[in-house]
């Protein structure tokens, strides 16, 4: 007997592109559903071959709501999403930015024109940083050396800094 409460029951969402993935075409629940809602947004005439990835509720959403967007990355969950907004953020989504009066905590984000840093604190005004990369739809962090940063500088500050 299945215990009711075990099911899972979490809602995913998905996009459909094809092979060069400058488009979404559909989206829906299901890969089945976003792939049959790209069929039924295009000429049957010209058949394509669509490709089903899982995303983010905030892509699906922002596609349903505007159409595709400028650009969208693998997060760090493996799903598409959005790019972020340039700036600072405490999570590697980059969902939550960092006030600019906060000084910079020990683990911080940094996205720009989609790209994505981690910055580490180390110690002593060192910060390792890792640029987020993706490769074979699997996202994962490199090395990209070690920062110094002032132990009490604010985001703020650092973010004058980085458009310098």
């Amino acid at each position: 007997m299945t215990d009711a409460t075990s099911i899972d029951t979490a809602v995913r969402y998905f996009i459909a592109v094809i092979g060069d993935e400058d488009a979404v075409y559909g989206i829906g629940h299901s890969a089945e559903e976003a792939i049959e809602d790209a069929r039924s947004n295009g000429d049957p005439a010209q058949p394509l071959d669509f490709i089903a990835q899982e995303c983010t509720q905030r892509l699906h959403d922002y596609v349903e709501e505007h159409g595709t967007p400028d650009g969208w990355i693998v997060n760090a969950d493996g799903l598409q999403d959005l790019e972020p907004e340039d700036g600072l953020y405490d999570d590697a989504a980059c969902t939550q930015p960092l006030d600019d009066d906060a000084t910079l905590p020990s683990v911080f984000f940094s996205a720009c024109d989609g790209e994505i840093v981690r910055y580490w604190y180390q110690g002593q005004e060192q910060y390792d940083r890792h640029e987020r990369r993706t490769e074979d739809g699997r996202a994962f962090w490199y090395g990209l050396g070690t920062e110094n940063i002032a132990d009490d500088l604010t985001a703020g500050e650092y973010k004058d800094y980085l458009a310098a």
